[in-house]
């Protein structure tokens, strides 16, 4: 027994014990909802991944990485960034099995299982250097320290939140759904992108093949029209609204994307400002706000690149 409690002691184990109790959480669930249940591929990966989120933010939390934050307000910024790793795996996950079987063939719960030791990998580096990274208490800051980070925050919220609300007072003024009968898809989005949004909708509900599609003529190759327009992780959001809806939520990813773009502006901005003073809020809304993306907005995939060249230009 003491070998035991001396093996516990190291954290790494602890984790990954603790990690194949998540594994076997998020495995039964799902072939609970499968086999018995019978629900679709997708939906029910999404469920037994929320579920294992669930279970893993408390294990990580109490046993593994024995984390002393326990204020209200500490315990829900801690639980809000371990869930946003966690979807940001999720991510993964989801379309790592769609990939492995719809793609190539392998067995769902297969798929699953391979799967889950890449995320196993990827959740305890997030766990370890972001959520439950030991750090420094407010209280031991100096006030010039709590100053600089209170900016940088509120820098990179404004610089997301603004050219969404303006976004979204536009689409109000301009009886945009539910506001009213308008939309905003023109040209290319509306006449070629909303199909292949649809087309990309209807396989993740129906787990069919992401190879080739028969949505259009005598068909065409799935795979490369996905690699080109559909590979944004945020598009995987639609199969959460019926088909019917497509082109409003495609709407209402061009908010979502644009304030992305204000707000990864924003985070390089006031990095490289080293939080001094919010002049980066004016840049940043500039950015997410600028002539071509007024101008081009419709190209829903290009609006990723944009959001991420800041992130590209602060690894530089």
């Amino acid at each position: 027994m003491n070998w035991i409690k001396k093996l516990f002691q190291n954290q790494a184990v602890r984790y990954i014990f603790f990690g194949g109790c998540t594994t076997l959480v998020n495995l039964l669930s799902y072939t609970l909802m499968r086999t018995i249940m019978g629900i679709d591929i997708t939906i029910a990966n999404f469920i037994s991944i929320l579920l294992a989120i669930v279970f893993a933010y408390v294990v990580n939390k109490i046993f593994v990485f024995e984390s002393k934050r326990n204020t209200v307000w500490e315990v829900i910024k801690e639980c809000v960034q371990f869930v946003g790793m966690r979807l940001l795996t999720m991510y993964i996950e989801v379309f790592g099995v769609v990939l492995l079987s719809c793609v190539w063939g392998m067995n769902d719960l297969i798929a699953k299982l391979v799967i889950q030791v890449v995320v196993l990998v990827l959740n305890y580096i997030f766990s370890k250097a972001f959520v439950f990274k030991e750090k420094k208490d407010i209280a031991e800051l100096t006030e010039k320290e709590r100053k600089i980070r209170k900016t940088k925050k509120w820098c990179v919220i404004a610089s997301a939140g603004i050219p969404a609300v303006v976004m979204f007072i536009a689409y109000i003024a301009n009886g945009v759904f539910p506001f009213g009968d308008h939309g905003v898809l023109i040209i290319d989005s509306l006449h070629q992108y909303l199909p292949f949004f649809t087309d990309f909708h209807d396989k993740l509900a129906a787990s069919e093949s992401l190879l080739y599609s028969f949505g259009g003529g005598l068909g065409y190759n799935f795979w490369a029209t996905y690699a080109y327009y559909l590979a944004s992780p945020l598009n995987f959001l639609i199969v959460l609204f019926p088909a019917r809806n497509m082109m409003d939520v495609m709407a209402y990813l061009i908010i979502l994307k644009i304030a992305l773009c204000g707000g990864c502006f924003g985070y390089y901005l006031t990095t490289r400002n080293k939080g001094k003073n919010f002049t980066p809020v004016v840049f940043a809304v500039m950015y997410a706000l600028s002539s071509f993306m007024i101008g081009y907005y419709f190209n829903l995939m290009w609006l990723d690149s944009i959001a991420l060249l800041p992130i590209v230009m602060l690894g530089i």
